[in-house]
């Protein structure tokens, strides 16, 4: 029912489904997915193989790469954007609607007196450099943590 024709969907975990990606795509639309533990073996192939691929600098593969730091109220955030850009192995395995890449963003924040680190997996159907997709991701996320968006989300489920 929704026009989203160029569109960039961004979506957490919880919609990682192949039947919302195709959707999307077949709306002419592109999707950037969070990808946790709810895609079983898809979630378990990106994490070994990012693994891999780290260890030997990425070498065997094609990558962009993004780093911003933003810094507020006593805190410094790193945020690290890879952007794997050749994924035709993961399509062979998972089978997965317009998939063009894998994105990780490696997280960094500085408390005073601890350091906290996250890692995050999302695949995509945009061939983007990570520049350009890392933003996105960004911008779902500061969405995602306003009042306003808990406020949406609540009256859109009653």
């Amino acid at each position: 029912m929704m026009a989203i024709e160029g569109a960039v969907v961004t979506i957490d975990a919880m919609g990682c489904q192949r039947a919302i990606a195709k959707k999307i795509k077949d709306k002419k639309a592109d999707y950037i997915i969070a990808l946790k533990g709810n895609q079983g073996t898809l979630h378990e192939d990106v994490k070994l193989f990012v693994a891999e691929q780290k260890a030997k600098g990425f070498k065997d593969t094609t990558v962009s790469r993004h780093k911003t730091v933003d810094g507020d109220h006593g805190r410094i955030e790193t945020r690290k954007y890879t952007m794997i850009h050749d994924v035709s192995w993961l399509n062979e395995r998972h089978d997965w609607p317009g998939l063009a890449g894998v994105a990780i963003v490696e997280s960094t924040r500085e408390l005073p007196g601890k350091t906290e680190r996250e890692t995050r997996f999302y695949i995509t159907s945009l061939s983007l450099p990570a520049e350009r997709v890392g933003p996105m991701i960004r911008d779902h996320w500061a969405v995602e943590s306003t009042p306003q968006a808990h406020t949406r989300r609540r009256f859109a489920m009653n």
